[in-house]
């Protein structure tokens, strides 16, 4: 419900803070004093168009914040939290406006800006307005079926609906992503990958290949350009009479014979010994260019060969945008997702029969819905007519047409609801909007609401949590103006109404009284010359005030007598507050 309403700056209204509670609250107080000015301000709050007109003379710009108590699984919760902002458990939701005398405005939820359009979307969600001027809600088609649904209390079959939709729509999900009926496109996605791993497995990629491969024809590139300096230096180290292998062969035979005649004096050894070492590192060097040597003889086209593996593997990548060392991961992966589509496929028909069951569920539940729909458009259009009746309604007729509509299978059934009136007998029935007097109106849809709000509510509907009334008594009284406020009261019982009232009869039946008044100008002094603003004190001041006992008899008193309050009138409103007190 709206359980704090706070505006600065608006119109009349310099400044005013109002606590609301459960039940019918109404405001009351002297034509002109602004008790529609709070209406427009919460209009603000809950994201209706601006106007710079709405600033309080004198000031720059005007604020209204509205704090709301709310059930988490409330729908705008569910909005606020899908546009990214916080709700603490158990803290009210609060939504403020600031319309600056420029004609701009700012939103905020919850203290966090946001754009105006959602501010809007959430007040619809929480606020109905019915005025001679403004009727929004029920006015709404979208909101015809879930109205209904409430008040047929069909949220079994609701949940029924609900739970053989998802698994209808799952398995109808699959299958589309199998290709539809004979899986044809999953046995398209299945040869294709045959045909990639077939391929894969023939050329075997290997981690590690294409550096190898790289390396391999770099080196053989260069020895190709350079074979006869390799042959002629391998001859060198091979010759058996003039190889480098030979020679220092023979250098060490001569310097061991030296060394013999000379002595241990003549340091040789170091030479020898250097020689000595010299000699496995010449052999090791011969052994190399032998093993080169005969590669390159024995495999004339190992270079081409290289060359068509090397670019045959870049190729692969290229084709499956991955890394060469990547081939064989991917050949892995590429296996088991044609295993797991094989399998999925063999699975088809169960598919297939899974999927008829659960549509077969789906439609005894929406079949159900829709005959308990029926039911409770007639219930509905009884109780409508009978409080049309007691509201001097009776020449509007009311119809709730349910239409199924076979393409339609969403999770609420196949169902399209729609409430329509014939404005006069025998007229054409149409959208409820054909009511032209905004009287009559404003009284239809409160036998409307308080046909269908007034029973118990249905976590179905998920409606708004105040209901606002501006002004419906205009143009009755009597025994209408009580039947309205009957029935007010009787709404209130499951959701907080809010009403704009002349009619003491309303008024008398409130759990809150609330008096709007209007103070005169603190100065008549008019302003110096120099200034074309008005002065803030000469601006008319709008105040709100709760009334108790006494004074709420006083302002009743008032309301049946006019300006001159007379003793009968005192002991006339406080009969009316006796009676209501003790019904």
């Amino acid at each position: 419900m709206l359980i704090r309403l706070c505006v600065r700056d608006i119109v009349l209204i310099e400044s005013a803070e109002v606590e609301l509670s459960a039940g019918l609250s109404v405001l009351t107080g002297e034509t002109g004093a602004g008790k529609s000015i709070l209406l427009d301000a919460l209009g603000l709050a809950l994201g209706q168009r601006g106007d710079a007109a709405l600033v309080r003379a004198g000031a720059s710009e005007g604020s209204v914040t509205a704090f709301f108590s709310i059930p988490p699984e409330h729908a705008a919760c569910a909005l606020a939290s899908q546009s990214g902002i916080t709700q603490e458990p158990g803290e009210p939701l609060i939504l403020r406006r600031v319309q600056e005398k420029t004609g701009a405005t700012r939103a905020f939820l919850n203290d966090q800006p946001v754009s105006v359009a959602l501010l809007r979307e959430i007040g619809e969600n929480l606020v109905d307005v019915l005025g001679q001027h403004e009727v929004r809600g029920l006015l709404d088609p979208k909101r015809h079926r879930n109205a209904l649904d409430a008040f047929g209390a069909l949220d079994k079959h609701i949940r029924r609906t609900r739970d053989a939709f998802v698994p209808m729509r799952d398995l109808r999900a699959a299958i589309e992503a199998r290709g539809g009926e004979g899986g044809s496109k999953l046995e398209a996605e299945i040869t294709e990958l045959d045909a990639h791993l077939e391929e894969l497995e023939n050329f075997a990629p290997v981690a590690g290949e294409e550096e190898s491969l790289a390396r391999e024809r770099s080196l053989l590139m260069r020895a190709a350009e350079v074979g006869d300096e390799i042959s002629a230096t391998a001859q060198t180290l091979n010759d058996a009479d003039e190889g480098l292998e030979a020679r220092l062969g023979a250098l060490l035979r001569r310097l061991a014979r030296l060394s013999a005649r000379m002595g241990e004096e003549s340091h040789l050894e170091t030479a020898a010994s250097a020689l000595e070492r010299a000699l496995p590192e010449v052999s090791e060097a011969r052994a190399s260019m032998d093993s080169l040597l005969e590669a390159l003889d024995a495999d004339p086209e190992r270079l081409e060969a290289a060359e068509s593996r090397l670019f045959a593997l870049r190729g692969l990548s290229r084709k499956h945008e991955v890394d060469c060392d990547e081939l064989p991961a991917l050949q892995e992966r590429l296996r088991e997702r044609r295993d797991g589509l094989r399998e999925a496929l063999s699975r088809e028909g169960t598919l297939q029969a899974d999927y008829a069951a659960a549509c077969k569920k789906y439609e005894q539940a929406a079949n159900a819905l829709s005959k308990a729909r029926a039911d409770a458009a007639k219930r509905l259009d009884n109780t409508v007519t009978s409080e049309l009746k007691a509201l001097r309604l009776a020449h509007i007729a009311f119809r709730t047409g349910v239409e199924r509509v076979e393409a339609n299978a969403s999770p609420e059934g196949r169902d399209k609801v729609g409430f329509e009136v014939a404005p006069e007998s025998g007229e054409a029935f149409g959208a409820l909007g054909r009511i032209a007097s905004g009287g009559e109106l404003s009284r239809f849809m409160l036998a409307l609401q308080a046909a269908i709000v007034g029973r118990k509510k249905s976590v179905a509907a998920q409606g708004p949590v105040c209901l606002i009334f501006d002004e419906i008594d205009q143009g009755v009284g009597g025994a209408v103006a009580d039947a309205v406020g009957a029935r007010l009261q009787r709404l209130a019982k499951t959701a907080q109404v809010l009403v704009v009232t002349h009619a003491p009869q309303i008024a008398a039946r409130a759990t809150s009284h609330f008096l709007v008044s209007r103070s005169k100008p603190q100065s008549k002094k008019p302003p110096p010359k120099s200034k074309s603003k008005t002065s803030r004190r000469d601006i008319a001041v709008a105040g709100i005030s709760r009334l108790q006992a006494a004074a709420r008899r006083e302002e009743i008193a008032r309301m049946l007598a006019g300006a001159v309050i007379s003793t009968e009138a005192r002991a006339a409103a406080a009969r009316l507050l006796k009676e209501n007190l003790d019904s």
